[in-house]
């Protein structure tokens, strides 16, 4: 016989595939999804606004308007004085809020300022003139920032 001689490897057996669970990237992945379930379930309450306060203070009248998450909650026209008492916001709504704003426009006087502290951050801003505005704003945690501590 000339032929060629056929072992018992023949023909040669397919290469073996490797589970998927077996390889390091499925694990990785379980590992990271579970760090984010679990810091969103802990750390739902970094955008539960619970102590947030404002002041709007100048001379004149302004109108102020609240926002939540970029929506319009409620317009007011008051007068204002240089000593105003602050406004509770209290939960502001009680939903998870990423965004708040207090804006406030002259209507008549000279000058306005607003303050807005949630938690520990404060932002202020003031300004003079005929029909002057101030916006002042907080910005919530990003989707990183709640994901990575």
């Amino acid at each position: 016989m000339s032929g060629v001689v056929l072992g018992p490897e023949w023909p040669p057996a397919p290469p073996r595939k490797e589970k998927f669970y077996g390889r390091v990237w499925f694990w990785l992945l379980v590992v990271v999804l579970v760090i984010a379930i679990l810091r969103f379930d802990d750390g739902h309450a970094l955008n539960q606004v619970h102590d947030a306060v404002y002041d709007v203070s100048g001379t004149g009248t302004a109108e102020i308007t609240q926002h939540e998450n970029g929506h319009k909650l409620f317009t007011t026209r008051e007068p204002l004085t240089e000593s105003s008492p602050a406004a509770e916001l209290g939960s502001f709504g009680g939903s998870a809020v990423s965004e708040l704003d207090v804006v406030a426009q002259l209507e008549s006087g000279t000058s306005v300022a607003c303050w807005l502290r949630v938690g520990n951050q404060v932002a202020s801003h003031s300004s003079t003139g005929q029909h002057a505005i101030v916006k002042c704003s907080w910005q919530g945690p990003s989707f990183w920032a709640r994901l990575i501590p």
